[in-house]
């Protein structure tokens, strides 16, 4: 009988941990083009606004042409948010201008404290390396 209680108390708590743990994953919820186009010389500063429960960022990613567009992906490791955003081509992208294009992207769900928050820029054509658009503790409350 004591066996079986401890059972059921055991599989309780891993279940509880598990909702739990689903229910307070940050998760990316917007992620939105907000321009295109443009010399690197018109980038726009970064923008990180940390509100209750989630972080908002906007952000200029340099692009090998104008014809651009963008997609992120969110994932986490321990205290540390890392979104990956993959730039492609939205057209016929002649590779003979630097443009830019700027997005924002919301994570929301994010529980109270402290993280690393890291973007990391990718192109899926042109043969740029990857490069660290942030990199830096933001606090959530």
């Amino acid at each position: 009988m004591i066996e079986r209680v401890l059972l059921s108390l055991t599989v309780g708590a891993a279940l509880m941990a598990a909702v739990c743990n689903s229910v307070l994953a940050p998760e990316l919820t917007g992620f939105v083009v907000l321009a295109q186009g443009g010399d690197v010389d018109s980038i726009t500063p970064l923008i990180l606004t940390p509100r209750r429960g989630e972080i908002e960022i906007t952000v200029s990613m340099r692009t090998p042409c104008d014809s651009y567009t963008a997609a992120g992906t969110l994932s986490q490791t321990a205290d540390t948010l890392s979104l990956a955003v993959l730039g492609s081509f939205a057209g016929q992208c002649p590779f003979d201008v630097v443009g830019n294009l700027i997005y924002r992207a919301t994570i929301r769900e994010v529980p109270p404290g402290n993280y690393r928050l890291r973007v990391v820029h990718e192109w899926s054509e042109g043969g740029w390396v990857p490069e660290t658009a942030v990199d830096r503790t933001v606090t959530v409350y």
